[in-house]
């Protein structure tokens, strides 16, 4: 059988009469943790760019597209809260290297592409 007295020889720490000195330490090491954690992503996203599509957007606009007639483009305004399902929708036009001009103003985002 199991002697309680035992176990709370063992497990001191939960039986600390100081809880308060306790739960601080205990909100220290997450508060910690939590610093570590958004130092730790905040690296990760600068060494990779930036991850920000303001410079990949600014990477399709100012390619050069001297091949293609003007009479090609094509212009589609989407509201800003849809434009990332506009870049998924139309993937090919991205990967194709076919954007020539995005622009935002008053909650809607406009993409100039070649057709």
């Amino acid at each position: 059988m199991v002697d309680i007295e035992e176990i709370m020889q063992r497990y001191v720490l939960l039986n600390d009469p100081n809880v308060k000195e306790i739960t601080t330490k205990f909100g220290i090491a997450l508060v910690g943790l939590g610093v570590l954690t958004v130092a730790v992503a905040g690296a990760v996203t600068w060494a990779g760019g930036g991850g920000t599509d303001a410079g990949s957007q600014a990477a399709y606009a100012e390619d050069d597209h001297d091949d293609k007639d003007p009479g090609d483009e094509v212009q589609d305004c989407v509201p800003s809260d849809e434009a990332d399902a506009w870049r998924q929708a139309n993937d090919d036009v991205l990967m194709e290297n076919r954007l020539l001009d995005v622009e935002s103003s008053d909650g809607w985002t406009c993409f100039t592409y070649v057709k």
